[in-house]
């Protein structure tokens, strides 16, 4: 029998042979009911006894973590993939995951408090719980960010928490083995400088595929990145693990202190350069495990990194000016040319206008478990006081506690215009972004999938058609498509 908890000698978990059942059968089961069994069994798993095996706690939770790490990535692409993830059943799905990962991450914390309160030395054990701990709670921090949060109050203190007491304890780059039977080995420091990087990436910035890829190119570079005692030239983060905050730009240096870590690209910035070249080139890194269709969004994600990795932050073009008012809002293309035609038939929202700039507009969705809002969607923004509508692309989301999500736009036209289109196979409605004039290189919103690459593009109106010459692919976004033509030389 495990010497579990003193006070309850009967938990069924104590005997070695029920302990590995119950394992067999989570590996066993469909991923939402083996999520179910083994959010059950670490229920059972609270209060932990001052008396307590550490060891026998450690090789328990060790055990249910890795019986659940392949249907964790199958819940997390499961997710990615669903169309209606503010849904009733996506949310459900996303709330009973969060749970499981969150109970993990407190059972982690309450066993690695029950080895610093006790009598005995647990050097290499506390060193093993450090990591399991951090790659749990790196683990949901990544969950949260494929909602775009909140993200758990509580996680940069656990992390802190971890990482110290595996450097108080010597053991902060001692090789840790992760599974029994395999070679791969990691280090609390190496787990903190993930979660490190996933704070710096600004996720929010980023779909839920790019996300879930980012976690990828994350890893595939992690031993490039850089967290080190002092500052250089190229250091763009700090973090002190003692005060439990989230890292900060070097705009606000710290106050010199023993614990505080300095974060940079280091060499990863050259690896995600040559990435990014790679991609353009049409080619996918093998160790990424993308499919061909993300080529685009893993070409884009590889650019922010580098982007936000950099010695020079990213800094606003054009300052913001708080503007407080609500504006109409419809999503997608079809939507907004109703709207720009005068033949809409459906209601628009109605949003929270906060601050706007040059370029931008920052706004607040009202909850809506129904909502199909993305990064990269296209809206078109309408004020009470104004003459017309515009069109947007949503470049950044974070959800508040209270599920109000918060929206940074950028605006692609003051002045758009719905049209009809033909690329000699089919007629399309399309967007003009810029004004027609002769030889001129305009922007044009096209349906993806819906016009055919390559062709040429015929405006159509008052009896005439207007040739427009394919020029580039500007931007791919959520069915939809942003394309460069030059305009006929006379019309």
């Amino acid at each position: 029998m495990l010497k579990l908890f003193p006070s309850r000698p009967d938990h069924p978990l104590a005997d070695v042979r029920e302990l590995q059942r119950a394992v067999t059968e989570i590996g066993a089961l469909p991923p939402d009911d083996a999520l179910r069994e083994a959010t059950g069994w670490l229920e059972t798993l609270t209060p932990i006894d001052e008396g307590s095996d550490p060891a026998a706690l450690f090789r328990l939770l060790l055990s249910f973590d890795e019986a659940m790490q392949p249907h964790a990535r199958h819940l997390t692409e499961r997710y990615v993939s669903s169309t209606l993830k503010w849904g009733a059943v996506a949310s459900q799905r996303w709330q009973r995951t969060r749970h499981y990962l969150a109970m993990l991450c407190g059972r982690y914390a309450d066993l690695l408090k029950l080895i610093e309160n006790g009598r005995k030395p647990y050097a290499q054990l506390a060193s093993d719980i450090s990591v399991r701990q951090l790659r749990a709670s790196s683990a949901m921090q990544r969950w949260d960010a494929l909602r775009y949060g909140p993200f758990d109050p509580n996680h940069w203190r656990r992390c802190g928490d971890a990482y110290l007491v595996a450097l108080q304890n010597e053991q902060a780059t001692k090789p840790v083995r992760l599974r029994s039977g395999r070679q791969t080995e990691t280090t609390a420091e190496r787990e903190y400088l993930r979660t490190v990087a996933f704070a710096t990436a600004a996720l929010d910035e980023l779909s839920e595929r790019q996300i879930m890829l980012a976690g990828q190119v994350i890893h595939y570079v992690l031993g490039s990145l850089l967290l080190s005692t002092t500052p250089d030239r190229s250091t763009v983060f700090w973090i002190d693990p003692a005060r439990g905050d989230a890292p900060m730009r070097m705009a606000r240096p710290p106050e010199p202190g023993p614990t505080i870590r300095y974060f940079s690209g280091g060499d990863a910035l050259g690896l995600l350069f040559e990435m990014e070249q790679q991609v353009k080139q049409g080619e996918l890194p093998p160790a990424l495990g993308a499919a061909t269709e993300d080529a685009a969004l893993l070409s884009a994600l590889l650019h922010h990194l580098i982007h936000h990795w950099s010695e020079t932050p990213p800094v606003r073009r054009h300052r913001r000016h708080k503007l407080p008012g609500k504006l109409h809002v419809v999503e997608g293309l079809d939507p907004l040319a109703d709207q720009l035609s005068n033949h809409a038939g459906g209601q628009n929202a109605l949003w929270e206008q906060r601050d706007a700039s040059t370029h931008g507009i920052g706004l607040s969705a009202p909850p809506d478990e129904n909502s199909r809002l993305r990064i990269g969607a296209l809206l078109g923004l309408h004020s009470n006081d104004g003459t017309r509508w515009i069109a947007a692309v949503v470049r950044r989301m974070q959800r508040s506690a209270d599920s109000t999500i918060h929206v940074g736009v950028e605006v692609l036209s003051w002045h758009p215009l719905a049209a009809d289109a033909d690329d000699g196979s089919q007629h399309v409605r399309v967007l003009l972004l810029d004004p027609l004039q002769r030889d001129a290189t305009i922007r044009l919103v096209v349906p993806a999938p819906g016009v055919r690459p390559g062709a040429p593009l015929f405006l159509l109106g008052q009896n005439k058609a207007l040739k427009l010459t394919p020029l580039s692919m500007l931007e791919q976004g959520d069915r939809y498509e942003i394309r460069s033509y030059q305009v006929a030389a006379s019309h």
